[in-house]
């Protein structure tokens, strides 16, 4: 077979795949966060998180939780007023130790981790057999208030993997924790 045929084929089954998981994990929908405002929230945390360094060269993922005012900012055009209690600092020392994760107040944020682990599935799954709670869960239950939700992945090779329901690693399993946000959520 043509190499061209065999990429076209394995773009139009990524595609799928990726959309079956949007159908499948209610996370892409029509939702009540506009384009414009999921573009200003991740715009705001690559900047202030300095995580602009980390797009050519790491596959990372975070999941941010806001509060109602929170979401509200993110549709007008004053400075945004968001994530205020995260360190920028603390995010970059997380990422650079052992564990390769970081869990602040609103915000929790992975990447690639040892034996494999891709960052979606180490936000989503607990990191020890010690515990049942993932660093996912833990932020929702800690946030009883939080009105939306942003689950950002870059770099992301799940569609082989994480999204794969006969993979030990499949994240589609984990995504209903994202259900009480109904409209107010977004994958990006």
């Amino acid at each position: 077979m043509h190499p061209l045929v065999t990429r076209i084929r394995r773009v139009k089954m990524g595609r799928a795949i990726l959309t079956l998981l949007c159908l499948w994990s209610c996370i892409v929908t029509v939702t009540s966060l506009t384009d414009r405002q999921v573009h200003r929230a991740t715009k705001y945390i690559k900047e202030t998180f300095n995580l602009a360094d980390m797009d050519n060269t790491r596959q990372y993922a975070y999941v941010a939780v806001f509060s109602k005012q929170e979401c509200d900012s993110l549709s007008n055009n004053n400075n945004l007023q968001i994530l205020k209690n995260e360190d920028p600092a603390g995010i970059t020392d997380a990422l650079n130790n052992t564990q390769k994760i970081y869990q602040g107040r609103q915000m929790v944020l992975a990447t690639y981790g040892e034996r494999g682990f891709h960052s979606e599935y180490r936000l989503l799954f607990p990191l020890s057999n010690k515990s049942n709670v993932s660093p996912v869960e833990q932020l929702v239950n800690t946030n009883p208030n939080a009105n939306c939700v942003i689950f950002y992945s870059l770099n992301t090779p799940c569609v082989g993997i994480c999204t794969n329901t006969t993979n030990g690693r499949n994240i589609i399993q984990k995504l209903p924790v994202f259900n009480k946000y109904n409209n107010n959520k977004a994958f990006v």
